[in-house]
């Protein structure tokens, strides 16, 4: 498997939903799944099973083969990569208010996939608690957030940093009057 496929397949169904203005609660009721089972996939934050891949794209109305034609083919085994600031695009996900992130890169590891982004949380930044398969590591580049995680809440400064279960369900929420960055790193466990 290519390094990068996991991520590619979720950026797929993400363009594809997107191109036909459908939101995530319609392709859940349409491949049976929920929404939020949509959003870690789209956002690289869980890995689904074949059946559920295959109910997704059907109910996106796309051809399983052509789905696949272009995965897996961009990049290759570079060994040293550079990613320059005008490079990093901004997503904003319809399901998390006053969240921007900017993908920086995904590897994967053995049966471990990386991925690191910078996260901008607007003041009055606003989404559900989530839940990731693996583990995720944060470090506040500028601001600060409370970070929610199970039934603590932490608060984070800049120059802090916090490694969590993200099985545990988690929010950063930024409370202040500026937003506030963080790097941050997911670690995700593939399922055999």
């Amino acid at each position: 498997m290519h390094n990068k496929v996991v991520f590619e397949i979720g950026e797929r169904i993400r363009a594809l939903r997107q191109e036909q203005k459908m939101n995530l609660q319609v392709l859940g009721d349409r491949a049976g799944v929920t929404k939020g089972l949509i959003s870690r996939i789209e956002n690289g934050r869980t890995i689904p099973s074949l059946p559920v891949l295959i109910n997704l794209i059907q109910a996106l109305g796309a051809d399983v083969p052509v789905f696949f034609k272009e995965i897996g083919k961009n990049g290759g085994d570079e060994q040293v990569v550079i990613i320059r600031n005008n490079a990093l695009q901004p997503q904003v996900r319809e399901d998390a208010l006053g969240f921007t992130y900017f993908p920086i890169i995904r590897e994967q590891m053995g049966e471990l996939a990386m991925q690191v982004v910078l996260l901008r949380l607007d003041p009055g930044s606003e989404r559900e608690r989530v839940v990731t398969d693996g583990y995720e590591y944060k470090y506040i580049l500028e601001g600060a957030c409370t970070y929610e995680i199970g039934d603590q809440t932490y608060e984070l400064y800049t120059g802090d940093s916090i490694y969590f279960n993200a099985r545990l369900p988690h929010v950063p929420i930024n409370r202040g009057e500026v937003p506030c960055t963080l790097l941050v790193v997911y670690f995700l466990q593939q399922h055999n």
